[in-house]
């Protein structure tokens, strides 16, 4: 499907200091400044620009003007001449890469990213060195903009690129290209920025690549809120001052899962997009040094994506990978464990044990993700045999798919979180 140009400038996550860290308003605030900043951070390869032209060029198949772009596209396209190519009038690569990241479109965002780390250099190149007010003139929804203003928006993020001007005059002129409905009304965004509060996002003065004076922010920026103005017989001020994530403590608002490099294939996966997420973690994977901690993880989500795909031998492939490392990362000076349940011996074996659970008989519970199975093991025998699950993957009560964590309440009944089914179902174990 050919991706849409949105009629609308960009779209805005609001964060609110009001309210609770998360809390419906603020997610999409910190999910978008998540997932950027992890793609930023993901090194990009030679093939990430060809697979985004082979996509195009089918996407684009039916249309000869556009195909002869992207060819061009291809065969000239230079990491420090991206802005170039990004202010080319008439072309396909702005208007595709915003109404990317305007509608938030995930995988085609993954594609883009090589693009977007090119633009995020070459900004930097072009940082201004001294505060600047610059101007943006919007036309926003009259809901939209009394929702901000109802729900004590503190903070804004665009999460497109966001161009400015110099001039206020100039600003406003542009609202006779817009096309002003009954329910909209005209806002000009008063930005007030500061080079020096730029860390991740730079902003950058490219007004020698167009007819006028232009300042162009990057994706996921944040402008702090002062006040908004209301004017008899012109357009609504938002007066708005470029920040960074210490000034609204961002890394407090995200936990330690959140701020995880895994959480965004985990993310994705959850959302059902694990091609995506397969690549992610193959990128992730990629980049990290041999005796990272971390791989041994990522190994097993690898595994897991996959075997959600149905690749179940490339699925084992990683998974014994995993089994591998953590053996070699004990040798290189950790402590050793000792096997108290399953292992390569045992009559009953765990293939993918995750969940855990120790009673005051010291009998040990596992919950066996790759066979659906919950195990139980006792001090004396290392085999007692499966008490749940065991019957393949599936939706009825006496299956599973994918158990993570089990418990056991006063009456000695079983409880499991049956992660891909998406439920937690409990089991009398006494009379089973």
């Amino acid at each position: 499907m050919v991706i849409k140009i949105s009629k609308k400038s960009f779209s805005i996550n609001g964060y609110s200091l009001h309210n609770q860290s998360k809390t419906r308003l603020n997610i999409p605030f910190l999910f978008s400044q998540i997932f950027l900043d992890s793609l930023l951070k993901l090194k990009s390869n030679e093939n990430d620009q060809n697979n985004l032209i082979h996509y195009l060029q089918h996407e684009y198949e039916n249309n000869p003007n556009e195909l002869n772009n992207i060819q061009q596209f291809k065969e000239n396209y230079l990491s420090n001449k991206v802005l170039w190519w990004y202010k080319k009038k008439d072309f396909f690569f702005s208007s595709t890469l915003n109404a990317v990241l305007k509608t938030e479109n995930l995988s085609m965002m993954f594609l883009f990213r090589s693009f977007l780390f090119d633009i995020k250099e070459q900004l930097r190149k072009y940082q201004s060195k001294q505060r600047l007010k610059v101007y943006r003139s919007q036309i926003m929804s009259i809901g939209d903009y009394y929702y901000y203003i109802n729900n004590a928006i503190s903070y804004l993020s665009i999460n497109s690129f966001l161009s400015t001007t110099k001039s206020y005059s100039t600003a406003c002129s542009l609202f006779d290209q817009l096309d002003i409905g009954s329910e909209s009304m005209k806002v000009i965004f008063e930005i007030n920025a500061d080079p020096n509060v730029v860390t991740s996002k730079p902003f950058g003065d490219i007004s020698e690549l167009s007819n006028h004076s232009e300042i162009l922010f990057m994706p996921g920026s944040i402008f702090r809120v002062e006040k908004c103005v209301y004017e008899l017989n012109g357009p609504n001020i938002i007066q708005m001052t470029l920040c960074n994530e210490n000034d609204l403590n961002l890394n407090e608002q995200i936990d330690n899962d959140m701020a995880n490099p895994r959480l965004i294939g985990k993310i994705l996966s959850k959302m059902g997009k694990n091609d995506l997420a397969e690549k992610y973690f193959q990128r992730l994977i990629e980049q990290l040094s041999s005796n990272d901690s971390l791989l041994a993880d990522l190994y097993e989500d690898l595994s897991q994506v996959l075997s959600q795909l149905g690749n179940d031998q490339m699925s084992k492939t990683w998974y014994e990978k995993s089994i591998v490392f953590k053996q070699q990362y004990q040798l290189m000076g950790k402590s050793i464990g000792i096997v108290v349940a399953g292992g390569l011996d045992a009559l009953i074996k765990t293939d993918y044990a995750e969940g855990l659970f120790v009673n005051h008989l010291g009998e040990i519970f596992v919950a066996d993700n790759r066979e659906r199975k919950i195990t139980c093991w006792s001090p004396k025998s290392k085999n007692v045999g499966v008490i749940v699950g065991g019957n393949g993957k599936g939706y009825q009560p006496n299956k599973l798919n994918w158990p993570k964590g089990i418990a056991f309440d006063r009456q000695n009944n079983l409880y499991v979180t049956d992660s891909f089914n998406s439920r937690v179902q409990r089991f009398d174990i006494n009379n089973s």
